[in-house]
């Protein structure tokens, strides 16, 4: 009998001291669900959209939803460990201390884990603000840039508006200008044609033709000797004169009619058809002072600038006596500075040849010794 009181009192001991384990842990436990700082995620804490920015309302529509479908899910976790909990208190003078530890320890590693994705809900729901504020900064940015470029635009339109009203304007008056033009050309042809049924115009219209005729006779004459000219400008010229509006001053004019007089006399001269006759059918010039520039050789080797030009330069009687010979004359092509040189060696070229025929005293400044001043010369440059 003593024997079994004593193994009943030390079973009861056990059984008190089990009690008190499994209510320590389960009073750690509900400590440790007290401590869970669990907030639900409701309507005052989703992030809105804003109403003028309609392109991101389902992405952010989206981020809430399916943090309110975490969050649910959370609760739910919540409240089942909760109703655990409960349980084990309700039951925690049944069942084993084993039992009871294994039960607190699976819950306390739910809680862990509930504890794990609340932190990880929080983590997401800044980053997903973060996120949302970056975009409406972004679009803040976008909207003002595309008001500012729409304002330029409006501006430019305006502008452009104004410059095709002035252009439209300016199109009138010219149209208004040409039809005065054209009436006023119209009225001068029927005064004209009026006009020419009168003796006065007769007269005038006759003498026009007769003088016109011999203009053209003698510009045709002139252009056989190879002096150029332009017909157009000899008429705008005579135009010019009747309207007393000259764009060259009358000495000058007078100068260049003296200089072709001279050319076309030096053709005329008996010493002129002697050359003509020794040039054959070769390319020539007859220059300002009369004498005759002749290609005899023409390449398309130009010279550059700043090369040194080599040639010969064989002087003769025309009957072919030799005067002067001079050999390898070597000149920079920039210091070239006498006219006729320079277009010797710009129109021979590289292995060219020219020959310049005249009177002596045309040719030469200081006549060579034994030279009569009358008498004709070539002069030959045999460029290298």
């Amino acid at each position: 009998m003593t024997k079994l009181n004593k193994l009943t009192i030390a079973s009861l001991l056990v059984f008190i001291a089990l009690n008190k384990t499994a209510s320590a842990e389960q009073s750690e436990f509900l400590n440790a669900i007290k401590n869970i700082n669990l907030q639900s995620i409701g309507a005052n804490e989703t992030v809105e959209p804003s109403d003028n920015r309609s392109q991101n309302i389902n992405s952010e529509a989206s981020i809430n939803d399916k943090l309110e479908q975490k969050n649910k899910k959370l609760q739910m976790k919540y409240e089942k460990l909760l109703g655990s909990y409960n349980e084990i208190k309700l039951n925690g003078g049944s069942g084993n201390a084993e039992s009871q530890k294994t039960t607190i320890s699976v819950l306390t590693n739910e809680k862990d884990k509930l504890n794990a994705e609340n932190t990880a809900l929080r983590k997401q729901l800044a980053d997903a603000t973060s996120t949302l504020s970056a975009m409406r900064k972004q679009e803040e940015l976008s909207f003002a840039s595309q008001k500012k470029e729409l304002s330029s635009l409006g501006q430019e339109n305006a502008r452009l508006l104004n410059e095709s009203e002035a252009t439209r304007k300016q199109l009138a008056e010219a149209a208004n200008k040409l039809a005065s033009l054209e009436k006023s050309s119209q009225q001068s042809a029927i005064l004209k044609t009026n006009l020419l049924k009168t003796p006065e115009g007769k007269n005038s219209y006759s003498l026009g033709v007769f003088y016109y005729d011999k203009i053209n006779a003698e510009f045709e004459k002139i252009t056989k000797n190879n002096i150029k000219l332009a017909p157009s400008l000899m008429i705008d010229g005579m135009n010019d004169a009747f309207n007393k509006s000259l764009k060259i001053n009358k000495s000058e004019i007078m100068e260049n009619v003296v200089k072709i007089d001279r050319i076309v006399q030096s053709i005329n001269s008996d010493y002129a058809k002697k050359i003509l006759k020794l040039i054959n059918k070769k390319k020539y010039e007859v220059l300002a002072n009369g004498s005759f520039l002749v290609t005899d050789k023409s390449t398309s080797k130009k010279y550059s600038e700043n090369e040194i030009v080599t040639f010969d330069m064989l002087e003769k009687n025309l009957n072919g006596k030799p005067i002067l010979n001079t050999m390898n004359t070597n000149v920079n092509f920039n210091q070239i500075r006498d006219p006729l040189l320079r277009k010797v060696v710009s129109e021979g070229g590289k292995g060219g040849a020219m020959t310049l025929y005249g009177k002596a005293d045309i040719l030469y400044k200081n006549v060579p010794d034994g030279v009569s001043p009358e008498s004709l010369v070539s002069i030959t440059f045999m460029l290298k």
